[in-house]
């Protein structure tokens, strides 16, 4: 579908999503992202320049160890991508 203004775009997201609502687990997810790139976009929470397991430094992703729910949100250990799959796979 193309959207001649992201207004149009947005506009057809709400629409969706009213027919279309997240399960418990995916708000709470959603909103834990949501928050922490608040927090990294004002500069109150800074991504190293690497993954903390291999130290590998590109492609960096917040891994949400202790869960997604309120208090835990902004509780993260920065991994690259393979880590963090492997990480998951081994939970």
């Amino acid at each position: 579908m193309g959207y001649k203004t992201r207004e149009q775009a947005n506009d057809y997201t709400r629409e969706w999503r009213k027919t279309h609502p997240l399960s418990d687990e995916a708000r709470y997810k959603d909103n834990a992202r949501s928050k922490l790139s608040v927090y990294i976009k004002r500069g109150k929470i800074v991504k190293p320049d690497g993954c903390s397991i291999c130290g590998f430094p590109s492609g960096i992703e917040g891994h949400h160890h202790k869960g997604y729910d309120g208090e835990n949100a902004l509780d993260v250990v920065w991994l690259c991508k393979n880590c963090h799959v492997s990480v998951h796979i081994s939970q």
